[in-house]
């Protein structure tokens, strides 16, 4: 399914961005001065070198923060572990390479007891790594299951355990399945296991997870497929109890027009017992108790939500951002338009992991020849309160912001940078 994600964001891009290849890195500048309205805490390299990288978005793990590369074809993808106050590197974390058996890493989440395990994954592999000593302490190889780039690399956590979806590879599309993994054996439990239909192939978006009025483990997630020889696509929404091992609601074509697929983004539980799903040109809004839709936009693809840009709900708002720039806000329970910026016409940034702090949205996109910008939006108006484009390093990636100092952490193409929002933009 990852493949058909790629081919319609292709797709879409052509239209909106004239292009559907990745935006090459900037490389470094190497002048000295560095005129900015960044308060800037500290700056960390995340390789030795200065060539470029692609950054997965970072995750806070106690007192440290967590940034993965992908990795390419200069050089093998990474994890690096720094102290998210001073910037200094974990010492148990200064591999260069070898830390993983292949080239590329998809997914990164922390999860485990005490939040102490970092989890990567690829098409092929499962991995897990103790925070403390760095140590790989086990690697499951799903090359069996998951072949030739079929099934999603996306993975998420279900308490301690880490879940990990996939299909049965490209010789048969019958099946997709989630699987939780304990995080100190490895050892695999099949949650559910879902049937194909009507000649789709599909995949399933990593699952949020919540705890009923009973006590009773529930997963929700959404499965996206195309069927190619009618080109028809599909996403339905499922709540499934773990504990009862049982779908208690399943909601069906969610898009009847068959405009919208795509489920890479793993869904919104909010307050007041409702979760938000995200497709590529639509949002679903349920009851988890009934699996009653509340509300739902759909969009053309043209104008389309993009799936690689996950939504970000903050204080009863829903926060989106259209795969050409444009910025919505919703009422995350009514579904009310409350506000839209179509005046920015930044296209996201990889990864683009999106953060707010005191009612305001923190986000980077590209604004014309590939220029990596940081935004700061008023939550309450959609006004840009301040942009910053630094002189030594577009920003670029996904963002994440401690909600007890203020700081913000983001990305140039190499290093690794700490902002203190209480102090930006600078006088």
């Amino acid at each position: 399914m990852k493949k058909v994600a790629i081919i319609v964001l292709c797709f879409q891009f052509l239209v909106m961005a004239g292009s559907c290849q990745k935006p090459v890195p900037p490389k470094p500048n190497t002048e000295t001065v560095d005129n900015t309205k960044l308060s800037i805490v500290w700056s960390k390299n995340f390789y030795l070198d200065s060539v470029s990288a692609y950054f997965l978005d970072p995750i806070f793990a106690g007192n440290y923060i967590v940034y993965a590369s992908e990795g390419d074809d200069k050089r093998e993808a990474n994890i690096r572990v720094f102290n998210k106050l001073t910037g200094e590197p974990h010492s148990a974390w200064q591999h260069t390479n070898g830390l993983i058996d292949r080239a590329d890493i998809d997914g990164c989440v922390v999860g485990g007891n005490n939040q102490n395990t970092v989890f990567t994954t690829n098409q092929l592999e499962l991995y897990a790594f103790d925070i403390q000593t760095g140590q790989r302490l086990w690697k499951k190889a799903i090359s069996s299951l998951c072949t030739n780039g079929y099934g999603t690399p996306n993975i998420s956590t279900m308490g301690r355990f880490v879940l990990q979806n996939y299909g049965p590879g490209a010789l048969s599309k019958s099946w997709y399945r989630i699987s939780a993994f304990d995080p100190l054996t490895g050892q695999e439990r099949i949650i559910t296991q879902l049937n194909i239909r009507d000649n789709f192939e599909f995949d399933i978006s990593p699952p949020a997870w919540t705890i009923n009025a009973v006590g009773d483990t529930l997963l929700l997630f959404a499965t996206g497929g195309v069927n190619f020889s009618t080109n028809g696509r599909l996403i339905d929404a499922y709540c499934y109890n773990v504990t009862q091992r049982k779908i208690e609601w399943h909601q069906k074509d969610l898009t009847p027009d068959g405009i919208s697929s795509g489920t890479d983004c793993t869904p919104i539980i909010t307050e007041n017992n409702t979760v938000i799903f995200q497709g590529f040109s639509s949002i679903h809004c349920f009851n988890i108790s009934t699996g009653e839709q509340l509300w739902h936009y759909d969009k053309s693809w043209q104008e389309g939500y993009s799936s690689l840009y996950p939504f970000l709900y903050y204080k009863g708002k829903l926060l989106v951002r259209g795969g050409s720039g444009i910025l919505y806000c919703y009422d995350a329970q009514t579904g009310n338009l409350l506000w839209q910026n179509s005046a920015i016409q930044a296209i996201p940034c990889p990864q683009g992991r999106m953060d707010a702090y005191n009612d305001k949205w923190y986000f980077t996109a590209w604004r014309g020849s590939q220029t990596g910008v940081l935004y700061c939006v008023s939550i309450a108006t959609g006004e840009i309160e301040w942009s910053e484009v630094r002189e030594r390093g577009k920003i670029v990636f996904g963002v994440l912001i401690d909600q007890q100092t203020g700081y913000l952490y983001c990305s140039t193409a190499w290093s690794i940078m700490c902002v203190d929002l209480n102090k930006t933009p600078k006088k």
